[in-house]
């Protein structure tokens, strides 16, 4: 695990709160907390890092998590980045009249992608602000960070038409997710050394586990 920053540092703004996993919600009561609510919690559902598969496969694998995310109480609404073309404005308010907004996994770069050609990059920060609560598992955890450097070699930079390696900065940590997860094994320990390398904050979580970030206090759970 990389260098832990002091907790008043965990995000940009003490108002912020974030369920960082690497897979779904592990944890609802922590997840509740954040929340302030344990059902029909209003969630803004994106799944535009799912948008590199076919249309049938984005559906199975759209289907299960929906099943998951319902499970635990959130009332799921489908914002689609593509249907903002660079109109920050329109998708602040639409975002706005959320609890929560769980951003799903995927490609990271072609999320980051989408969220620079809608606009969302330049308002998520006053909409976390708002206290709206950022939910993300794999790529929707990694892509708030500070860069996304290192995950080329694990989504396909060829399916994006701009590769973009700045993460959002809303926290100052790089979420590595799927430890122990034989599958990404060395490519985990490659971008760890990377992180490690350039002095980038990180933490390492398995399928078990989410990072939790409450303004100044951020912890591991699950």
């Amino acid at each position: 695990k990389g260098p832990t920053p002091r907790p008043s540092a965990a995000a940009r703004s003490k108002n912020m709160k974030f369920y960082l996993s690497s897979i779904g919600i592990k944890s609802p009561e922590e997840f509740y907390e954040l929340a302030g609510k344990s059902s029909g919690i209003k969630t803004a559902f994106i799944t535009n890092a799912f948008d590199y598969k076919s249309p049938e496969d984005k559906k199975v694998r759209i289907d299960l998590i929906v099943q998951e995310l319902t499970r635990v109480g959130l009332d799921l609404h489908e914002i689609n980045l593509r249907s903002y073309n660079n109109e920050p404005g329109r998708l602040k308010d639409d975002l706005l009249g959320f609890d929560v907004m769980w951003v799903c996994g995927g490609n990271v770069f072609l999320l980051r992608e989408l969220m620079k050609r809608s606009g969302l990059d330049k308002v998520l920060g006053d909409v976390l602000e708002s206290g709206v609560v950022y939910g993300g598992d794999s790529a929707g955890a990694i892509v708030v960070g500070p860069t996304l450097a290192g995950f080329e070699r694990a989504d396909h930079v060829d399916q994006v038409d701009e590769v973009i390696y700045e993460g959002l900065g809303l926290v100052n940590f790089v979420v590595v997710p799927h430890a122990g997860n034989p599958k990404f094994q060395q490519l985990l320990e490659a971008i760890t050394k990377d992180l490690q390398n350039k002095e980038v904050p990180f933490e390492v979580i398995n399928d078990e586990q989410a990072v939790v970030v409450d303004g100044g206090d951020r912890r591991i759970v699950g």
